[in-house]
């Protein structure tokens, strides 16, 4: 049976509302074992990531150093579900504080739902790499 625009929205909603939750485990609590996150472009280097390590990152970067972390979608902007790809794509912008002053980025993240509609299986992220680099430099040091 087809995975449902309904299912895929739920995870939509799921993923936004983790998202918010100071949590790593709330990060990959929605993602199957399989499930790999990219982070794009490409010339940011970024390896893909499993969950364990994805994890990692989310705790040791956004948890340690933005404070008061919240990202939602994108004033205007609503989530594209593909319900024959089994995809959804979602404009969004966070917002934080840190002890270099505030942060606020925008991303595009894609979605790809496993075939039972429950978990995701890929997350890709495209983000500001321009403001992320001036952000790590900053709260770097550098």
């Amino acid at each position: 049976m087809p995975v449902s625009r309904e299912q895929i929205q739920r995870l939509v909603d799921a993923f936004i509302t983790n998202f918010n939750i100071p949590s790593a485990e709330k990060q990959i609590a929605i993602r199957s074992p399989k499930c790999v996150q990219r982070t794009l472009p490409a010339s940011i280097g970024d390896p893909d990531r499993s969950n364990e390590e994805y994890a990692e990152l989310f705790g040791a970067f956004v948890l340690a150093k933005i404070r008061n972390f919240n990202i939602g979608l994108a004033p205007g902007s609503v989530p594209i579900i593909d319900e024959a790809n089994q995809t959804a794509v979602l404009h969004m912008r966070s917002t934080g504080d840190s002890d270099h002053g505030p942060y606020a980025n925008e991303y595009m993240f894609i979605l790809k739902v496993n075939k039972e509609g429950t978990l995701l299986d890929q997350v890709v992220e495209f983000m500001d790499s321009g403001y992320l680099k001036s952000f790590i430099q900053a709260v770097s040091g550098v």
